[in-house]
């Protein structure tokens, strides 16, 4: 049986190269001496050869006889596999030593240079599954990064979501995640065949695949513009693909962008760079877009523009907020001695302002300051607990006269309140010396005191503003010439 099928070997490619020769060679070669002889004893050597293999391997298909040329080498490659193999499953306490690890994965890088294939089990976060072979390239801490034969692109599995695996070198069979991920990291784990930090980054570059929400975070700078919109997109080595665009970002180390989307078909998550992208249809709109960097450049800029206004305010609000939280007690100080008489008139609010510029030159929004600390009632409930914390606020502040700094306030009013007297003697105490009042005077012109006491802070500065009817009477308008409110007082009934 094996003669018949050398013989049949040799009469089948030994005629079937004459007529491909007869064929494709041009006539003037095959009458040449020279020529005639190379492609009648050419095919006549090859098919002895085909015999002679075909014979011993008792086979006519060449496919198997070509392929037994790798044999040997193979034969060692086996007995490595089988290394491998007996020693995960006889022994894996040894897989788990440093030195045995070394060892393995030198035998393996000489005898096997290129990455061994697995077939895994995977469940999508949906909770599809899916088998898929996977030619690896890289094993970090959480993601397995590879060719997928069922996608036929570059992807990326989460550790964890790997139900079963089998290295279709070995034929090892993992079941166990945690096994399965210990498995895959010392193999092709920083430890193994891991490529250094610049082959990292060169990887990553040029892949456009399956990758987490995470990861996506890690490698653009904020602000992060979410778009959600459906794409029709077109990559440039020809793949088309319809996501749902989530968010996207600019790279941290070029001007490029990359875009976290969801493709329609399949339910995962894509991680893909800009200008992979040669043509994108926008699905809402119609829109054809043949830049999709400049694109999503355009809408960037107004997003950062927008970004680091609010990042300003923040940035703002947070100095101010610390100021307060720094000058806590200060702040108390002046405003309970501004507010002593019940309010804080405009000019009482200058020299606040004033005051705090004078000697803070960087503060941020002095104004806002003393709204809030007067508006949450966080100056001195007392006058007691005044009392109580001046020495030590005057000790920590001795660049600031708090005595002339109470003058001024007082001096912006015709008359001292009681509150506004305590304080005064207080502090002349503390600085002894005795308080001078310098009242301004008012302008030529202004109109005399009504002397409708204010129900706001009770002074009788006040002026008359005109009449307001209501439906069942008529008020007089008045304004208090100290806090500035205004209020009304029922005048007639309104017949």
């Amino acid at each position: 049986m094996k003669f018949l099928k050398a013989m049949g070997a040799f009469v089948v490619y030994y005629f079937l190269m004459l007529l491909i020769i007869s064929i494709i060679v041009p006539e003037s070669i095959l009458k040449n001496p020279f020529g005639g002889l190379f492609f009648f004893f050419g095919p006549l050597a090859l098919s002895i050869y085909i015999a002679i293999k075909a014979y011993k391997l008792n086979t006519m298909s060449l496919t198997k006889i070509f392929k037994s040329q790798n044999k040997n080498s193979q034969t060692q490659i086996k007995k490595e596999i089988d290394f491998i193999k007996n020693l995960s499953k006889n022994n894996s306490s040894a897989l788990q030593s440093t030195s045995s690890k070394k060892k393995i994965q030198k035998k393996l890088k000489t005898n096997n240079e290129k990455k061994a294939d697995i077939e895994i089990i995977y469940q999508k976060p949906n909770g599809e599954i899916s088998t898929r072979k996977v030619k690896v390239e890289k094993v970090d801490e959480s993601y397995l990064y590879g060719y997928c034969f069922l996608r036929n692109d570059e992807r990326t599995f989460n550790l964890n979501r790997i139900l079963k695996l089998k290295n279709l070198k070995t034929l090892e069979e993992l079941t166990d995640t945690n096994e399965i991920i210990d498995y895959l990291q010392w193999l092709y784990g920083e430890n193994g065949n891991q490529p250094s930090i610049e082959e990292k980054d060169k990887t990553f570059k040029t892949r456009s695949g399956h990758i987490d929400d995470g990861y996506f975070y890690g490698k653009v700078e904020k602000p992060i513009i979410d778009l959600k919109k459906d794409f029709n997109v077109i990559y440039s080595n020809g793949i088309e693909e319809t996501l749902y665009f989530i968010r996207f970002g600019k790279l941290k180390y070029n001007d490029e962008f990359f875009i976290l989307a969801i493709n329609i078909e399949t339910d995962e998550f894509s991680g893909l760079y800009a200008d992979k992208i040669i043509e994108m249809h926008d699905l809402e709109t119609g829109e054809i877009i043949y830049d999709a960097n400049s694109y999503l450049k355009e809408i960037y800029n107004e997003e950062l523009k927008k970004y680091n206004e609010k990042e300003a305010k923040r940035q703002q609000k947070e100095k101010m907020e610390n100021f307060i939280d720094d000058h806590l007690d200060l702040l108390k100080m002046l405003v309970y001695i501004a507010k002593s008489d019940g309010t804080i008139n405009s000019k009482e609010k200058d020299i606040l302002i004033e005051t705090l510029e004078e000697h803070f030159p960087d503060i941020i929004e002095p104004n806002k300051i003393i709204d809030k600390i007067a508006k949450n009632h966080l100056y001195f409930k007392s006058y007691n607990a005044f009392a109580r914390n001046t020495k030590q606020i005057i000790e920590n502040y001795p660049e600031i006269n708090f005595l002339e700094f109470a003058e001024r306030i007082v001096s912006t009013q015709k008359s001292i309140h009681s509150d506004e007297e305590k304080i005064l003697n207080f502090l002349s105490k503390i600085y002894n010396r005795e308080y001078q009042l310098n009242y301004e005077s008012y302008p030529k012109g202004q109109r005399t005191f009504d002397n409708e006491p204010c129900p706001h802070c009770g002074s009788n500065h006040t002026i008359k503003k005109g009449k307001r009817k209501y439906k069942d009477y008529v008020a007089q308008r008045y304004q208090c010439q100290d806090c500035g409110k205004i209020f009304s007082i029922k005048e007639s009934d309104n017949e």
